[in-house]
């Protein structure tokens, strides 16, 4: 796997050098590693900084949800998400103008945040952990191109973009996909 890339954050350059070498000795498949070199490519040249360090005091979670995500696009399957990615990204897509609020990506991790909306998967985790993971789930998302005009530190809400190369991937999360990835989970509510 080629990993040389053009970068305009030179700050993400190890960043995504790390998630590429974290795939790599994960057994990422040939396929999931070009789709990796190709939101790579994205995330390296998205402007702001991407949360996806190691462990030097930032965001992990961000990280390894990088590299579930590019194995959840290669093998074309939801399993490989984690349930916070799969949850935001479920009741995005089913939201009539494709955009929620960042507290109330929050609430469709904790049950115990309020929300006026009804989301039709919600986490049952607390609160500390719904806002650390809904924040990476969102840097996840912008980085590789699934999210409109989001900013971290300064949007307030995320709204899914007009891409038309996700398109494939998107149409995993039916109900019936979602339904069958939370089967087994005690941490989710279904309404």
């Amino acid at each position: 796997m080629n990993t040389e890339i053009n970068v305009k954050n030179a700050e993400n350059n190890a960043i995504v050098l790390r998630a590429i070498e974290r795939a790599k000795s994960s057994g990422t498949t040939e396929k999931a590693g070009k789709i990796l070199m190709s939101f790579a490519a994205q995330a390296a040249n998205y402007e702001h900084k991407i949360m996806i360090p190691d462990y030097d005091g930032d965001n992990v979670y961000s990280l390894e949800k990088f590299v579930k995500f590019t194995q959840a696009v290669g093998m074309n399957s939801l399993h490989f998400l984690d349930n916070y990615t799969v949850s935001i990204l479920y009741n995005l897509l089913n939201q009539k103008d494709k955009k929620i609020s960042n507290k109330d990506t929050n609430a469709i991790c904790c049950v115990d945040l309020e929300t006026e909306k009804t989301y039709k998967f919600r986490l049952i985790y607390g609160a500390s952990t719904a806002t650390t993971q809904s924040s990476s789930t969102r840097n996840l998302l912008a980085a590789v191109g699934i999210l409109k005009d989001y900013q971290p530190k300064k949007s307030t809400f995320i709204q899914l973009s007009d891409e038309p190369r996700h398109a494939d991937f998107l149409k995993l999360f039916t109900l019936a996909n979602v339904r069958e990835r939370f089967k087994h989970e005690s941490k989710c509510t279904k309404s």
